[in-house]
């Protein structure tokens, strides 16, 4: 890209969806190569109020950046440091109730806040460390209740969720997430051993909602749970989708990805990796509580589908979009989804889309 892309975009053609989906009209796309405010090197958070106005963490940096609806920067906060307002390592955003803005920084170990214009608040100890991750998957629900997330490394998956109202201390709630043991491929040594994930393997995946309950399901069955903070049952949801196929070209280039786990040993055996994709690789939900299941796609696909349900778990509408490659769970408030995506050229962009209506 050139200059920095803000602008309005159509949705794309009907026929280039699946006959069943309704398309999400793309209206916003920001991120360009160069070094001006809308470029982007490593999203690790994103949040949107009702004015539309868009807030991205940039981590490099690191820095909160604010955008108003038309993609132009208005304010911004933040540094590399460890002062008020200064950042080690932060990986997530969110707005509580009142509209002000949270963010985690794993580095420090602490929680900030900030008003909606990027004005330092002030900052709580987050109560645990060594949870390192990418993306923080956590959230403020309706009642401004912090839920946080502590997930175990290794082959077997393991998270837990802790609920606090950060302002009033006192032990968190807890909340497990069932484990699920991730396939890998292992290279045992002496005093040590190392694993490698096999591609396109399925995963368990789970999101939390505004009311602070969890929906959980293995990405290579279409049969999702819904669970109440305490375990609860709450509602189920599936439907029918068939997994699309590992093209001899994505397995090819898996195998290549593993390079560093054969430079120092270990074997790959190409036979393990599935033939199909897990069904789905996100789960969302957005501010009316239904739930948003991403799909996966077959190779070349131009555009990103998800499947709606309601909170009860009622299937609404399949929708779908030229997003990108969505890299991140999307964010869904106010009719509109936000999503960190690669464009063709690998280079990272935040995209808005109009949600049709859904019934």
């Amino acid at each position: 890209l050139g200059a920095a892309c803000a602008k309005p975009e159509s949705h794309p053609a009907k026929d280039e969806l699946p006959k069943d989906a309704l398309p999400l009209e793309v209206t916003l796309r920001m991120g360009d190569e160069g070094d001006g405010p809308q470029s982007f090197a490593d999203l690790r958070g994103l949040a949107a109020d009702e004015m539309g106005r868009i807030y991205v963490l940039e981590h490099s940096i690191p820095e909160i950046r604010i955008y108003d609806s038309t993609g132009a920067l208005v304010a911004k906060v933040g540094r590399r440091g460890e002062g008020p307002g200064e950042f080690l390592d932060p990986v997530g955003l969110a707005l509580d109730p009142s509209g002000d803005l949270w963010t985690v920084d794993q580095g420090a170990s602490r929680i900030f806040r900030f008003t909606h214009d990027a004005r330092y608040l002030s900052s709580v100890p987050r109560g645990f460390s060594g949870s390192n991750v990418d993306w923080w998957r956590g959230r403020l629900d309706d009642q401004g209740r912090w839920i946080d997330v502590l997930e175990s490394p290794g082959q077997v998956q393991g998270t837990m969720l802790l609920r606090s109202a950060p302002s009033q201390g006192g032990p968190p709630e807890r909340s497990a997430i069932p484990p699920y043991v991730i396939p890998a491929f292992e290279l045992a040594r002496k005093n040590s051993w190392t694993r490698a994930t096999v591609p396109f393997s399925p995963r368990l995946v789970w999101t939390v909602d505004r009311r602070g309950d969890v929906w959980t399901g293995t990405s290579d069955r279409y049969f999702l749970v819904k669970r109440s903070f305490a375990g609860d049952t709450l509602a189920r949801a599936e439907h029918a989708y068939p997994a699309p196929r590992v093209s001899d070209k994505e397995r090819e280039e898996a195998v290549k990805g593993l390079e560093w786990f054969t430079k120092q040993g270990g074997k790959v055996d190409a036979g393990k990796i599935p033939g199909q994709k897990p069904l789905f690789r996100e789960l969302s939900t957005d501010d009316q509580g239904r739930l948003w299941v991403q799909l996966n796609t077959s190779e070349g696909a131009s555009n990103t589908l998800f499947d709606v349900f309601s909170a009860t778990g009622q299937f609404l509408a399949r929708v779908g979009g030229p997003l990108g490659q969505v890299v991140y769970p999307p964010l869904i408030v106010h009719g509109n989804l936000y999503a960190v995506a690669l464009d063709s050229s690998g280079v990272p962009q935040v995209v808005r889309a109009r949600v049709p209506p859904l019934k």
